[in-house]
This record gives C-alpha cells, structure tokens and sequence, in this order.
C-alpha cells in the first residue's frame, strides 16, 4: 500500500486526530488527573527505539493511553471506534494490507497526530454537519469538541471532527 492510501485511510485519520488532540498541552491542562500523556511520552519512546520486540509494549502503551483519555474526556469518543485497536494491532503486527513496515506506520501516526489539522468556522461546519452554528460555538466553548480552538474571538472547528460527526 502507498503513503497516500494509508494517509487517507479513514481508521488512519481518526488515531491521528485522537493522539493529535490527547497530546496536546491546552487538553493535557484541561486533564490533569489523566496518564494519557504519560502513555503518549512512553509510546512516542518506544516508536524512537522501535524494534518488533517492542510491539507488546506499544500495544499496551496505545491501549492505555486511549482508554485514559477516553474516561477522562468522553467527548474524544468521536475519534474512536473498537475496530481502530484491530486495526491498530493488526498493523502492528504487519497482519493488514494497508501497512508495510510497522515502523513507518508509527512515525506517521505521531508525525499526523502533530501536523496543524484543517479548522474550518462554524458556519461552515454548520453547512457539512446540519448542527446550527450557535450549537456548535456553544459546543466548542463548553470543550464538547476536542481540538476546537478559539482564534481571536472567532471558535475553529476541527475538520477531523466534522469528518467524524458525518461518518456517525
């Protein structure tokens, strides 16, 4: 499978949307009591190290950490789905088509999950989601929308949420 394909996998973007929100210092703030960064840092460790004795450790590491940021912040559910473990070990274990070296996978899961996401206004996330624009400033200023940031006095919305409000 090329990069492309696997950067537009739809399993890919969602972990990457997760890990790109759970990494991040304002949500860490907001979560104090949650490990996630603590996984994140000792997962991101492993991916430095990366040999396929590791995997068990990895795997545990990406389980715990989205199990700790999901019951510390269920509004990341959005991002998530059962099947992305799976899909997740599977790649892991070089056992799905769509991955060919589990290290590459890896370093591009925590390369995405850092890359500045697309953000588009409210009235545009209203249009693709069918949510009123108040709802959806209301939502992202109540943190009912991980990754949601406010720039000057205008909110953004992460794409990666919109995507996964649509795909529900």
């Amino acid at each position: 499978m090329s990069m492309t394909t696997l950067l537009q996998d739809e399993t890919f973007k969602r972990l990457c949307a997760l890990i790109g929100v759970v990494s991040s210092p304002l949500w860490q703030s907001k979560h104090p009591s949650c490990k996630a960064g603590f996984h994140y840092n000792n997962m991101l460790v492993r991916v430095e190290q990366y040999h396929p004795d590791l995997d068990a450790e990895i795997s545990q590491n990406f389980y715990d950490l989205v199990s700790s940021a999901i019951d510390a912040d269920e509004t990341l559910k959005v991002y998530f789905r059962v099947s992305d473990v799976s899909w997740f070990l599977k790649a892991l274990h070089g056992e799905n088509e769509h991955v060919e070296n589990t290290k590459t996978l890896l370093l591009l899961l925590f390369a995405m999950s850092k890359a500045e996401g697309k953000f588009i206004s409210p009235v545009s996330a209203s249009d693709l989601t069918g949510k009123a624009e108040s709802s959806l400033r209301n939502m992202a200023s109540a943190g009912q929308i991980p990754g949601a940031k406010m720039v000057g006095k205008q909110w953004l919305i992460p794409m990666a949420w919109v995507d996964a409000i649509n795909k529900e």
